[in-house]
């Protein structure tokens, strides 16, 4: 009984560091614990990783806090639970909570250039591939479960909260998403450490989420996140600008100018493909459209997530008001980029 009582604390513990850490915390913790010494080094090099980072931001926040006061922390972790179960769902990892701002991302398997093992490589290609479209889907299903959450009905009848916002019934998110690489490790001292990712390319996410609002899309995401994703994704997204942003290269040790192109992810939200919700329904879970009510997906699963984008009432209900518009835009916006202003 001694035993399982141990067990269990030890399981507690292990839980309780894991979501209060995330993702980077538990290795750094765990890398620590596995040295044997019992004594704690933050003096090691840290680890180049390649990963897609995903910025959430919750626009309006101070007027929330101002508001609610007391209620707040009940309305925010509201929002963060369906940040976190629509991210983990779609295998990326919540890292930090930073007031407004979380942090998601998916950690990408390493390539190596001099393998000669080509069926390998091409199965972590695809792992790629698939991590790329899970982010796109983890933002998209983030912003619907928001959309239909009923939990913050209460908060938005509130008459204070009527006054501040008018007619706005539910939190508005935006997100940046972009790829690149990063380092990892600990930062600090034996009095306080922070697991960190420490990257320029994390600072371009934050950057596209910051430009949500220039160009009044929720979804905006880099071409080179978007070069990775499979055709049913990239069908989905439409080229917005290319703009000239500092991109490092060679590890950092020099910076240039590059252009480089930006997506977004349209959505109308006349979406009437989703009216109910299937029973059993799990937060950020496929919801297929009801001509698939047949369909067994688990036939689809094995070839990897791209069927969302032809199943999902969600994904599909978003844009079924906006095809007919595509092509035109495209067609100007070459135009565009060409300088054929007139």
């Amino acid at each position: 009984m001694r035993t399982r009582e141990l067990q269990k604390t030890i399981f507690r513990i292990g839980n309780l560091l894991q979501m209060s850490y995330g993702q980077l915390g538990a290795i750094i913790i765990r890398d620590q614990v596995s040295s044997g010494d019992g004594n704690l080094d933050i003096m090691i090099p840290g680890q180049k990783i390649n990963a897609i980072f995903m910025i959430c931001k919750i626009n309006q926040f101070v007027d929330y806090t101002d508001v609610l006061k007391t209620n707040f922390t009940d309305f925010l972790n509201k929002i963060t639970l369906i940040v976190h179960q629509c991210a983990f769902r779609w295998g990326g990892w919540a890292n930090k909570t930073e007031g407004d701002r979380y942090l998601i991302t998916w950690k990408l398997p390493e390539i190596e250039a001099s393998s000669k093992d080509a069926e390998r490589n091409e199965f972590l290609q695809e792992q790629r591939t698939e991590m790329a479209d899970q982010s796109l889907i983890a933002a998209i299903k983030i912003i619907s479960e928001v959309r239909r959450a009923n939990q913050f009905n209460a908060y938005f009848k509130k008459q204070q909260m009527v006054q501040r916002f008018g007619t706005l019934t539910r939190p508005y998110l935006t997100f940046g998403l972009h790829l690149g690489w990063s380092v990892q490790g600990a930062i600090g001292s034996d009095n306080k450490i922070d697991a960190c990712y420490l990257s320029p390319h994390l600072q371009i996410a934050q950057r596209l989420e910051e430009l949500s609002r220039v160009y009044e899309m929720q979804i905006i995401l880099s071409e080179p996140l978007y070069n990775y994703m499979s055709l049913k994704a990239r069908n989905t997204l439409r080229k917005i600008d290319v703009i000239l942003m500092n991109i490092f290269v060679n590890e950092g040790l020099q910076n240039q100018l590059e252009p480089m192109g930006i997506y977004t992810f349209d959505m109308s939200f006349d979406n009437e493909e989703v009216s109910t919700l299937p029973e059993e329904h799990q937060v950020g879970d496929l919801i297929k459209l009801t001509k698939y009510e047949n369909i067994n997906i688990e036939n689809f699963k094995n070839k990897g997530v791209d069927y969302m984008f032809t199943l999902d009432g969600d994904i599909v209900g978003l844009q079924q008001h906006i095809m007919e518009f595509n092509p035109i835009f495209r067609q100007a916006f070459k135009c565009y980029i060409s300088g054929e202003w007139m």
